[in-house]
């Protein structure tokens, strides 16, 4: 048998198809078809992404989240480096009304067996807004749902954060704060439901107030009631409120500087807020963070004052026992460095007299104690609520005033401090017919005398050898009339007569320190032209709240008013 016979009954192979033939450009056209296709699908993903419709970014819900970590302000120091103002973070309630369990009795007062809060002040802040949150829906006329989803407040790596969440820093909405499109502290949105327009904007917001005690914070995470949050807030803490609060002032809700030198020293001491940016799942939850996500934040500056911590105790005890002594109402005393010009203790003291009233300016003869001071209860109560009365507040510096206008009259050669002036026996009238008395009361005294015994005779003669316009200037020269620019908010310019209004009368009243009114920071400057030495006598330094550099360049160039 051959072997190339056929073998009866065996399958026969296929015969390959001819080229060209109808099924081999099927086949070629589906995989075209379907690579086209793929392609067209990628690019289309690509354009969603990159720039997707107005209608479809409506519906996104962006799976990136970036939680702001806020930086610490710069502390304020005194001269030698003591800490006289400085920053930590603590938290505080809040509650979202729409998620509080209803009746709202039982969670009310386990949050303030927990928090310390009173459940008056919860009940308080808190019911008013449910109930105008009932109304709202009342008034609507289609259903809207009651509890939305809280949105993640932070990079908490826990499966459901749940109540007791804790949010970052800012806060987006204030107390009572309504939202359609509900922010919560940290920049989280809540999207408003389709047809957003048409739905009652909800209050979402209520903050129970103050910053809470460590342990307390635990006690309100564990309660774990729905809509109760805490929000991480920074907290601005002085060391010696009693000595410095109205030098340093206030800071705000985000801590900006409001008042006093921390609003003075603001930009130095303001902090970079990080961020961190992280990819979370459908349900919220966190899964990783990408290259270059995380952006750390930056410390505020400190603020390095002239102020003496100790210098400053030491001066307002001294002032305290002053006060005390001429039962005053309160004083006033500023220190400066003469050299330099920097104010090493400022201080301010308030005192309760009782019995005192208002000056009454429609009857200036009242006999009984008068209190001018204004807002002298707050002050008293809370020091951060005083302001700084040492740059803000003018008085009548009376005799004090007189060795500006004896130096000056002698320095304009009008007189010679061993000149004889008849002084009357303390009693002298004016050639316009106006009354001087003196408290020594002398018949003669030398011009140097005068200024010793304070005659207000001997300083109104001699200084009418000086003209109106002479003066008024020296008012002037001496930094009177305009402010110190030591930088503190509020300062006062003083007040001096025009020159158009500058008469007779006026001579004589600014002879002794009467018709123009001060601050006590003009004083200071004003007498820093006595205590310098050497080429600087007979100048005035610039003031500086801060303390001087040695290693910075020179001190400003100080204003001569006298002759060395």
């Amino acid at each position: 048998m051959s072997l190339n016979a056929p073998i009866h009954g065996a399958p026969r192979p296929p015969r390959p198809c001819p080229p060209g033939s109808s099924i081999d450009l099927w086949f070629m056209g589906v995989i075209a078809a379907t690579s086209v296709a793929l392609v067209v699908l990628m690019l289309r993903v690509v354009q969603l992404q990159i720039r997707p419709s107005g209608r479809l970014a409506q519906h996104i819900d962006e799976r990136a989240t970036t939680a702001p970590e806020p930086g610490v302000r710069g502390d304020i120091l005194d001269r030698r480096g003591r800490l006289l103002a400085g920053s930590r973070f603590g938290h505080r309630v809040f509650i979202d009304p729409v998620q509080f369990p209803m009746p709202p009795d039982e969670s009310m007062q386990r949050l303030a067996d927990a928090s310390g809060i009173a459940i008056e002040v919860i009940a308080q802040k808190l019911i008013p807004k449910i109930a105008e949150n009932e109304r709202r829906l009342g008034a609507h006329a289609e259903p809207i749902s009651t509890q939305p989803e809280l949105p993640d407040s932070g990079p908490s790596m826990e499966p459901d954060q749940g109540a007791g969440a804790i949010a970052p820093t800012s806060l987006a909405l204030d107390e009572g704060g309504e939202g359609g499109d509900l922010e919560f502290p940290g920049g989280a949105t809540t999207p408003a439901p389709s047809g957003a327009s048409k739905s009652p904007r909800l209050i979402r917001y209520v903050s129970l107030g103050g910053i809470l005690d460590d342990w307390r914070v635990n006690m309100v995470q564990e309660l774990k009631i729905p809509g109760v949050h805490l929000e991480l807030r920074g907290v601005r803490e002085q060391t010696t409120p009693e000595l410095t609060a109205a030098l340093l002032g206030v800071v705000g809700v985000e801590h900006e500087g409001r008042l006093g030198a921390e609003r003075v020293f603001d930009q130095i001491m303001r902090p970079k807020s990080g961020r961190l940016r992280y990819i979370r799942d459908a349900a919220r939850r966190p899964l990783w963070v990408e290259q270059g996500g995380y952006t750390a934040p930056e410390r505020g500056h400190d603020a390095k004052l002239s102020i003496d911590l100790e210098l400053q105790r030491a001066l307002m005890e001294e002032l305290k026992a002053g006060v005390e002594k001429a039962d005053a109402a309160g004083g006033r005393a500023v220190l400066v460095d003469p050299r330099t010009g920097e104010v090493v203790a400022i201080c301010d003291f308030v005192r309760h007299v009782p019995g005192a009233v208002a000056f009454n300016w429609d009857n200036p003869t009242d006999t009984r104690r008068k209190i001018v001071i204004p807002n002298a209860k707050e002050a008293i109560a809370n020091p951060l609520l005083a302001h700084n009365r040492c740059v803000e507040d003018v008085y009548e510096p009376g005799s004090t005033f007189k060795p500006f206008m004896w130096s000056m009259t002698t320095e304009l050669g009008l007189a010679d401090p061993d000149e004889m002036i008849d002084t009357e026996d303390g009693v002298w009238v004016t050639p316009y017919g106006r009354t001087v008395r003196d408290v020594v009361k002398k018949p003669h005294m030398t011009w140097a005398q005068v200024l010793v015994n304070s005659s207000n005779i001997g300083m109104s003669k001699v200084t009418r050898r000086m003209s109106d316009k002479q003066m008024r200037d020296a008012v002037v020269g001496f930094g009177f009339g305009t402010r110190s620019d030591i930088g503190l908010p509020g300062e006062s310019p003083g007040l001096v007569t025009t020159q158009k209004a500058w008469g007779k009368y006026t001579q004589t009243s600014v002879a002794s320190g009467h018709e123009v009114a001060v601050t006590p920071i003009q004083m200071a400057r004003a007498f820093c032209a006595f205590a310098r030495t050497g080429k600087d006598a007979g100048t005035m330094p610039r003031l500086r709240l801060t303390a001087v550099d040695p290693l910075q360049a020179p001190l400003a160039e100080p204003v001569r008013v006298l002759t060395p």
